[in-house]
């Protein structure tokens, strides 16, 4: 007899927001998908203090990241130079991949891969979506998708099940997807203002911080250059990361 998976509700959860969130106006679609991006930046900041590898490109992921911010709207709406920049910005983080399985970039999370050549590079010139929504679907659950793997490694670090109900109904899951309905709400309901992008940009600024402080409660103590080494994923969907 066939056994049949049922998802969690935490992971169906997270596959309805990103339906709703691609249902969005294209410039809403991709204020909500760098927000995602945003709450993954702590992690990333973080990790290029304990792999020094990843840090060759703090400053460029950050500048992007800033430059993402300024310039939200659709590539086709931007002004020549600015398209340009912006396409320059995303061939230097996709400049940023692992030359081998044994490349150190790979040592630690996923967070580089949301901040440079896997969301924030598609962000700046979508070349590797068919359209604004997939590329929105696929972006706004990198937060949630980073948050349920570190769930996974602290659960194993303890010696227990890293069940994936576990992981997307922890806290720390939770709070991300409640951040995400939120952002979804504004965005909605409000016009698109610069006043109202600041507003998703800080409250994720604020969600990011919290998350890693979740994820530092679910670890053991240990040594600061605990690696967990990944092989470089395809893109993902919902909460199966």
């Amino acid at each position: 007899m066939a056994v049949t998976w049922t998802p969690p509700p935490g992971y169906l959860m997270c596959e309805a927001l990103q339906e709703r969130a691609g249902r969005l106006p294209v410039r809403q679609q991709l204020v909500a998908a760098l927000g995602a991006i945003q709450r993954c930046f702590p992690f990333f900041e973080r990790s290029t203090t304990r792999f020094p590898a990843r840090a060759a490109f703090r400053a460029a992921a950050e500048a992007s990241l800033r430059f993402a911010w300024e310039q939200p709207g659709p590539l086709a709406e931007r002004a020549p130079q600015i398209r340009e920049q912006s396409r320059r910005l995303a061939v230097e983080l996709r400049g940023f991949v692992p030359t081998g399985p044994e490349d150190r970039i790979l040592d630690g999370d996923d967070s580089w891969i949301t901040v440079t050549f896997g969301n924030l590079a598609e962000h700046l010139d979508l070349i590797g979506y068919p359209d604004p929504a997939a590329y929105t679907r696929a972006t706004v659950g990198a937060a949630a998708n980073l948050v349920s793997s570190w769930y996974a490694t602290g659960e194993m670090l303890h010696d227990r099940d890293p069940a994936l109900e576990g992981q997307t109904g922890s806290s720390g899951y939770l709070l991300e997807l409640a951040t995400l309905a939120r952002h979804l709400e504004w965005l909605e309901r409000r016009e698109l203002t610069p006043a109202l992008v600041d507003l998703v940009r800080q409250d994720s600024i604020r969600t990011g911080d919290t998350l890693l402080a979740i994820v530092d409660e679910w670890l053991p103590p240990r040594p600061p250059d605990i690696v967990t080494r990944r092989s470089p994923p395809g893109r993902r969907r919902g909460a199966s990361g």
